[in-house]
């Protein structure tokens, strides 16, 4: 049922998955089964594009869009040759789900055409085991992508209720209340995940609610704490200057 969603819903929710998915793909290899550990995100091991200058190849640093795309379809394709050489594991199927939900929430590919595989991936990754937190935060953001809001919040309250200290199943419920338009309990899901897991990632995820809230004074303290303890990571230096928005 998808009615009676709220305005801010129309509002946020894109934002909402974007803020999850950016802080999911840049907080680095710290939590199991995922995306994150299937990738191997911190540092990103990218190649080196090559410019050809005459005869000779110069290798030149890869922009952020370029790394965070290849990142994500590495992980795709690791997570698929893991599946098709027997490795079928919750790990393999929740990771190639997420993998291309990151993919098509950075515009790199369209909607249509991910959506389907990341639903059979879920689903087979609940078959083998219907316990797992992150499949059933998988399955959520999947619901939240087609606006099914009532069954998304079922999801969410499963995974937080199976893995209490898995923060991303926190994070992802978080930023699905402020979408909703219900700002305190989205404010007590972002502490929860940060008191789980305090990476910039998370941090940055938690100055998102309060940038859903209209809470800029806040979130301009929160988001600059993050940039000086954490200089070098470049969404925390993005949701600080929408703050000052």
């Amino acid at each position: 049922m998808t009615s009676s969603a709220p305005a801010s819903a129309r509002r946020w929710v894109w934002g909402a998955i974007v803020a999850a998915t950016t802080a999911v793909a840049t907080a680095g290899a710290q939590e199991q089964p995922g995306l994150s550990t299937v990738v191997g995100f911190s540092p990103l091991n990218i190649p080196c594009r090559l410019d050809s200058t005459g005869d000779t190849a110069v290798p030149r640093k890869a922009s952020p869009g370029h790394e965070l795309r290849s990142a994500f379809e590495s992980a795709v394709a690791r997570c698929q040759r893991a599946i098709q050489s027997g490795e079928e594991g919750v790990t393999e199927y929740v990771g190639l789900a997420e993998a291309g939900i990151g993919l098509w929430c950075f515009g790199f590919v369209p909607r249509d055409a991910i959506l389907a595989r990341a639903d059979a991936a879920v689903e087979a990754a609940l078959q083998l085991d219907d316990k797992v937190a992150l499949a059933h935060t998988a399955r959520g953001v999947l619901l939240l992508a087609r606006r099914n809001w009532i069954a998304a919040d079922q999801e969410f309250r499963r995974a937080v209720n199976l893995d209490p200290d898995q923060a991303r199943a926190h994070q992802w419920y978080a930023l699905f209340l402020a979408a909703m338009g219900r700002h305190d309990e989205a404010m007590a899901a972002s502490r929860r995940a940060v008191a789980r897991d305090s990476s910039p990632g998370t941090q940055t995820v938690r100055g998102a609610t309060y940038y859903f809230a209209r809470r800029f004074e806040p979130m301009v303290r929160h988001m600059e704490q993050i940039v000086r303890a954490s200089p070098r990571f470049a969404p925390a230096h993005d949701w600080l200057g929408m703050a000052y928005v």
